[in-house]
């Protein structure tokens, strides 16, 4: 039997907690002033109907069924609409995607995404993009495609929005994908692109960045900057705190090399040429025309932060794993140059609930961005420099109080929304896109409360303990003897160095060479350990990254 909607009072989410709207008024407010869509979202409002209680949200659970979603939903419809729409598109869906969102023709660089075998290409259109888009095995969406998925989070995106890519990520995510790289229509896959990060899901070695004296330690000192990591101490991303700049750095003793670790649920690659800062460091060090021109260290390897740590991350060149999707939806009330932001220090938190990670791989994609207003990005970018160091002191403190990811995460979004974060409409939209994550099978990860006490340094006399301190720093291999390439002065820097005792490992298994190393000096282990695992290094570069970075 169906239910006369329009009589219902819209919604409103709070704190984590859900009240009705009582005039037009106040919807306007809400809906953050998008006067092209206002009318029709009214409407939508008016179709909604009240859900939940006084005291929280105690209809979401991690196991919906078809009768609770349809309870909360928008509007109803036919639980048979994506299946249908999905006969008209492309055949090949792989179990990894690329997600763009695209207002031009077809560009070069979609074009080689679109030829990756083993990737799937989704490109999300909005009202400018051509109307005959269309590449060989790519699933276009246009605006009606869209509106016609059946999801209701996509119902409450704006045009001419670069969230849009919000339908995107929904369209992957319920044609099975396990992995959702997020990237632009102008962004190139670089060196080893795509291979360059983790694929596997049980255990990896490596480096990992954790606070010293959690829950004592500053919040700088609970702050990454992966530019820093990779050789560029004056640079800092997009996002990052302006008021911990001058100060900041990886504290001694903040890494640690750990044997066996979980790998990264989001994974962010550094970008080559014009890598993704704020508008205050391009106005001071971008040419007009040409914009800039950086580089990285060749030899920093990937690090994982581990709970409690906090960087901020973009969607230009970043792989999500199946465990994070949740974490992909962004925010429409916030500018185009504020909204990946915020998600990435929403997801953060969101992450460490669940006892996941984000980390940083080396330099693996190149953008060259066109000329643009850098004053422009400069005002579009105002919460970002008046708001980070705030939204990351109170995710620093906060623990969720609910016992499942999907109530967290709503919970989450209502704080921020209370908190001034964002807008109130973005609370509402975080409970329709965890609704639709729902109804498409999608399963949240369990909360692990604890996570940031895993991955111990313990004894130091231990020579076996898994995970160990360790002192490193990265430059950007910038000689005094410039006209010297890369390979000869690698290949000098092994002829010349003498001061490590001389072994030979050849054809020893890794148990043969711990025991021979155990016997010897830590010294000798961290050598041969430390830095094995920048896939993009021919073996003569690594054994220079070794001895360049090789210290105390």
């Amino acid at each position: 039997m169906e239910t006369d909607l329009r009589a219902e009072k819209p919604l409103l989410v709070t704190g984590g907690k859900a009240k009705t709207a009582e005039t037009a008024d106040e919807l306007r407010v809400c809906s953050n002033g998008v006067s092209s869509r206002e009318p029709r979202r009214l409407e939508e409002w008016n179709r909604s109907r009240e859900w939940g209680d006084s005291e929280g949200i105690a209809p979401i659970s991690s196991k919906l069924d078809w009768g609770t979603i349809s309870r909360l939903r928008l509007e109803q419809r036919k639980p048979g609409d994506f299946a249908e729409l999905m006969k008209s598109m492309p055949t090949k869906r792989t179990s990894k995607w690329i997600v763009v969102t695209s207002i031009a023709a077809p560009t070069d660089d979609v074009k080689r995404l679109a030829s990756y075998a083993d990737w799937t290409l989704v490109v999300v259109g909005d009202t400018k993009t051509p109307a005959d888009w269309s590449l060989p095995d790519v699933h276009y969406l246009s605006i009606e495609t869209q509106e016609a998925m059946g999801f209701d989070s996509v119902l409450r995106l704006p045009t001419r929005s670069y969230t849009r890519k919000n339908a995107g990520y929904l369209y992957a995510i319920a044609n099975g994908a396990q992995w959702i790289y997020d990237t632009d229509d102008d962004n190139k896959p670089f060196g080893k692109g795509l291979d360059q990060f983790e694929y596997a899901r049980d255990r990896m070695r490596g480096l990992r960045f954790t606070t010293l004296e959690w829950p004592n330690g500053t919040i700088q000192e609970s702050l990454f900057n992966p530019y820093r990591h990779f050789g560029r101490p004056d640079m800092w991303p997009r996002g990052f705190p302006l008021e911990h700049i001058k100060k900041h750095d990886h504290h001694d003793g903040a890494y640690r090399l750990c044997r066996v670790q979980r790998p990264s649920a989001v994974q962010q690659g550094i970008v080559q040429k014009d890598p993704d800062v704020d508008a205050i460091f391009r106005l001071l060090h971008a040419e007009p025309a040409a914009g800039l021109d950086e580089t990285f260290s060749e030899f920093a390897p990937p690090v994982i932060l581990a709970p409690g740590t906090y960087a901020p991350w973009n969607s230009q060149n970043t792989l999500f794993a199946r465990s994070a999707f949740f974490g992909l939806v962004l925010p429409t009330t916030v500018a185009f140059r504020v909204t990946d932001i915020w998600r990435s220090y929403f997801t953060q938190a969101l992450l460490h609930t669940a006892g996941e990670t984000v980390s940083f791989v080396p330099v693996n994609a190149i953008q060259k961005r066109n000329a643009h207003s850098y004053l422009k990005d400069f005002d579009d970018e105002i919460d970002v420099y008046d708001k980070t160091g705030e939204i990351v002191a109170f995710i620093d403190k906060w623990e969720c109080k609910e016992d499942t990811m999907d109530k967290c995460t709503i919970e989450l979004a209502g704080h921020f929304a209370e908190k001034g974060f964002w807008g109130n409409e973005d609370a509402q939209l975080v409970v329709h896109w965890v609704l639709d994550l729902q109804k498409i099978g999608y399963t949240f990860p369990a909360v692990r409360r604890g996570a940031r006490n895993e991955y111990t340094i313990g004894d130091d006399k231990d020579l076996r303990r898994n995970c160990r301190r360790v002192h490193v720093s990265f430059s950007n291999d910038l000689p005094v003897n410039k006209s010297m390439p890369a390979e000869k002065r690698a290949a000098a820097k092994i002829n010349n160095f003498g001061d490590l005792k001389e072994a030979d490992y050849g054809g020893l298994s890794e148990d043969e060479i711990r025991r021979q190393t155990e016997a010897s000096d830590e010294c000798t282990y961290h050598f041969l350990t430390i830095f094995p695992v920048n896939k993009s290094m021919p073996a003569e570069k690594r054994a220079a990254a070794k001895i360049n970075n090789f210290g105390d």
